[in-house]
């Protein structure tokens, strides 16, 4: 249920809302977003998906802002050193991305799921997901859109008379 409730947000708002994690967000939709477990810092937390590593080799950190919710179809945090299961400098944590084909369906079927939202200074955002399964194949495939303009009016309370002014891709 919480996916279903994220499936337009990204990585960072979703595990901003879902434990105690310390996510720093550095603005709205484009801004950089990254995580702290257990004190560590964001260069101590690993992000994989199926067990491949998705932080930057030189930094050591990961964008969280850059990774869809519908990219995977289960997520698991592990708190501290059995972060170290997934490789070095994992002692704050990590977070595995999972996405696995799934066997138990013996009938061929197709699903598609399409999610759109509006929001405020002129934020649009949508996603795609579209599977296949066979009985020796499975296609899963994912389209994500975001776009915000980041515009937004505001009281400029330092001036006479309070004058509305828009600010314009903030």
């Amino acid at each position: 249920l919480v996916l279903e409730r994220h499936l337009n947000s990204n990585l960072g708002e979703l595990l901003q809302n879902s434990g105690n994690l310390l996510i720093k967000s550095y603005g709205g939709i484009g801004n950089v977003a990254s995580i702290s477990m257990r004190g560590a810092g964001a260069n101590h937390t690993k992000i994989t998906w199926n067990g491949l590593p998705v932080n930057s080799i030189t930094a050591g950190t990961a964008d969280l802002s850059l990774i869809p919710v519908s990219f995977a179809e289960s997520y698991t945090i592990n708190y501290g050193a059995s972060g170290s299961l997934f490789g070095d400098g994992t002692f704050g944590g990590s977070i595995d991305l999972n996405s696995q084909a799934d066997w138990t369906h013996h009938l061929k079927n197709t699903s598609v799921r399409f999610s759109i939202e509006f929001g405020s200074i002129h934020t649009f955002k949508n996603a795609l997901q579209f599977k296949v399964y066979g009985d020796k194949i499975q296609l899963f495939t994912n389209v994500v859109y975001q776009n915000a303009k980041n515009d937004f009016e505001y009281n400029d309370t330092e001036l006479f008379g309070n004058p509305v002014y828009r600010r314009k891709n903030n």
